[in-house]
């Protein structure tokens, strides 16, 4: 048997008594009350252990589900999207769409505002009195190209939407006599080729051969290397005049030049596009 001593008089009394035959305190009671206050505080320490780690654990998976759920979300919204599209596979696929359709009319708008579309990535706005060109970027996957700073849109029935204006152009209309300045500027090489310090130069003329003058003209040149791979330089001097500096009436011939330093292989041949123009006001 047991002996303890009693918490009240300190004489030795057995741990099963109810209470101490000395001095009558409650031993059982005051040693039952001390063992469960010891029980919860274990519990105590125990319980607030788990919910450290039940604390770590969601702090894991939370950010993992919000980052989940963020996805399906965003491929939902995305596939929502696409779905609104037409969709190419690459550039050439999405250019000769745009080509073949010929012209692009503004519908239920401006009757005569129309987008024409040419294989050298370029896109000219053409209305009664006024006209600009300027390259084009594309991104068939997502059916959408820039045409400066505005973006178009494919939509799935085939029309071209402007992302901003929401101005919708419809294919396969004619431009009633409107010109574009990209069949107008006739571009010719005077010259290209390497000289004594390694640098390819070229030299190009420029013939307006429309009815309208056309200015701040922007030249893009396709190089071919000798193994044929080509390569685009788009530093390009804005086309020039003899007498109206960056303006090019009807007739009048302009010039522009460009500059590659040091090609990296021997140039075979240099052809120039117009990527950018004003249309004069009339």
């Amino acid at each position: 048997m047991a002996l303890i001593e009693c918490p009240e008089c300190g004489k030795v009394v057995s741990q099963t008594a109810e209470a101490c035959p000395n001095c009558g305190y409650a031993v059982k009671k005051h040693f039952d009350e001390i063992a469960a206050a010891e029980t919860a505080e274990k519990r105590k320490a125990e319980s607030a252990v788990k919910r450290q780690q039940r604390n770590k654990v969601l702090k894991i998976i939370i950010p993992i589900a919000l980052i989940v759920v963020g996805v399906i979300v965003g491929i939902i919204i995305n596939n929502k999207i696409l779905s609104e599209r037409t969709l190419f596979s690459d550039d050439k696929a999405m250019m000769t769409y745009l080509t073949n359709k010929n012209c692009w009319k503004l519908d239920d708008r401006f009757y005569k505002k129309c987008l024409t579309f040419y294989s050298y990535n370029v896109c000219s706005t053409i209305t009664e009195n006024y006209s600009s060109g300027c390259k084009i970027k594309l991104n068939p996957g997502r059916g959408y190209f820039d045409v400066g700073h505005t973006r178009y849109i494919i939509s799935s029935d085939g029309n071209i939407i402007d992302n901003d204006a929401k101005d919708i152009y419809k294919p396969n209309y004619t431009l009633n006599g409107l010109e574009d300045g990209i069949q107008a500027l006739d571009i010719e090489v005077i010259s290209a080729e390497v000289d004594e310090s390694g640098n390819f130069k070229s030299e190009y003329k420029i013939t307006n051969n429309g009815k309208v003058a056309y200015e701040y003209i922007r030249l893009e040149t396709v190089v071919t290397y000798d193994d044929g791979e080509q390569d685009i330089l788009t530093d390009f001097e804005m086309v020039e005049s003899e007498n109206d500096k960056y303006l090019l009436k009807p007739g009048n011939v302009g010039t522009a030049h460009a500059i590659m330093f040091s090609p990296p292989k021997k140039i075979v041949n240099a052809t120039g596009y117009v990527t950018e123009y004003m249309r004069e006001f009339k």
